[in-house]
């Protein structure tokens, strides 16, 4: 059975704020199919996109040394010190450089997470592990984020 049927791009004159982006078709096993808008929400007149950069997409990461011992001041203040074109990926590339470990911690909204996990349960871990391996490899053509899943 195709689970995507069909993909639909509209206009409306609502607020961004009143549009969700999706409808996400849940089958489970007792072959009922739900249907459920998905509040993930995108500007119009752009392309989807599903993860806006705005809190309620903020994916929160956990920074350790490698004996789980907390970020030291000083690679603190180096870390947070650079200012280059590409800063984000620069501080992971540095944070990594220094020894230390990026590990997915918690989503900033609960309801985005839950939203996630209308579609897989495993779908938060997933997309915080695409999302740092952006940064991480520069990595950014989906058929290689697939194959480094």
């Amino acid at each position: 059975m195709d689970i995507i049927k069909n993909i639909y791009r509209g206009y409306s004159f609502d607020k961004a704020s009143n549009i969700g982006d999706g409808i996400v078709y849940k089958y489970d096993s007792t072959n009922e199919i739900n249907k459920q808008k998905v509040s993930i929400k995108s500007f119009l007149d752009r392309s989807f996109s599903f993860l806006n950069a705005n809190k309620s997409t903020s994916i929160v990461y956990k920074i350790t040394s490698i004996n789980n011992a907390a970020l030291l001041k000083k690679d603190y203040e180096e870390i947070n010190s650079i200012m280059s074109r590409h800063k984000y990926i620069d501080r992971v590339t540095k944070l990594i450089e220094l020894g230390y470990n990026i590990e997915f911690y918690a989503y900033d909204d609960s309801t985005f997470k839950l939203n996630l996990q209308v579609i897989d349960s495993e779908l938060p871990k997933i997309i915080a592990h695409i999302v740092k391996d952006i940064y991480v490899s520069r990595i950014s053509k989906l058929v290689t984020i697939q194959a480094s899943i």
